[in-house]
């Protein structure tokens, strides 16, 4: 069995591998929808999209900034909710916060794959996402995977590099989110090596 099938079958049914809950939290960047309701008649209730900046914080009207990054959306609506009593505004708001439109981080995937080039992939994207967006490896598809980083605060930097025949690396290979200008390569195997 040659890698390329290790690493499809593993995967696809690989059912220890799971996906970070990070996945699922509001990060810089992300639009959301908040609606604030403080009655029980449907024009007590205010709806806004807002922004999430790059430090984390968003900007509501009448309650001012509130930390949300990193909050999951039941999180954000208690957080919300706790800011409006804790300044006075509401004594009992009942918070929404819904995803509008999740930040989306562009992706570089060169080498050994059938169609390298930039793609736009959701923030809880994997080195995985990244080869299923281009459409898999080529029939010169090496075993070696790498994601280059730049060095930003919270994510793992600089170059990661993988064998996806080894077990370990394969689920790193899955639960690993890429960032913004990730690039990830996969290396032709060596001249006059065949896997069978």
């Amino acid at each position: 069995m040659n890698f390329q099938t290790v690493l499809f079958v593993t995967l696809l049914f690989g059912s220890e591998l799971q996906a970070s809950e990070t996945a699922n939290r509001i990060g810089p960047g992300d639009i959301l929808e908040v609606r604030i309701a403080v009655g029980l008649d449907q024009d007590s209730a205010t709806q806004f999209p807002v922004r999430v900046d790059e430090n984390g914080m968003t900007f509501l009207p009448e309650l001012g900034e509130v930390r949300l990054a990193g909050l999951q959306l039941t999180e954000a609506e208690k957080a919300i909710a706790t800011a409006c009593i804790n300044r006075g505004i509401w004594r009992h708001p009942h918070v929404t916060v819904t995803m509008r439109q999740p930040r989306r981080n562009r992706v570089t995937v060169i080498g050994a794959v059938k169609t390298p080039g930039v793609y736009e992939l959701p923030r809880s994207a994997t080195c995985w996402d990244a080869l299923v967006a281009a459409d898999g490896l080529t029939e010169d598809g090496g075993p070696n995977i790498e994601i280059r980083q730049s060095k930003r605060a919270g994510h793992r930097d600089g170059l990661l590099s993988w064998d996806v025949r080894d077990r370990d690396d394969r689920r790193a290979l899955v639960n690993t989110f890429l960032h913004d200008g990730s690039v990830v390569v996969v290396k032709k195997q060596p001249p006059g090596r065949y896997h069978r």
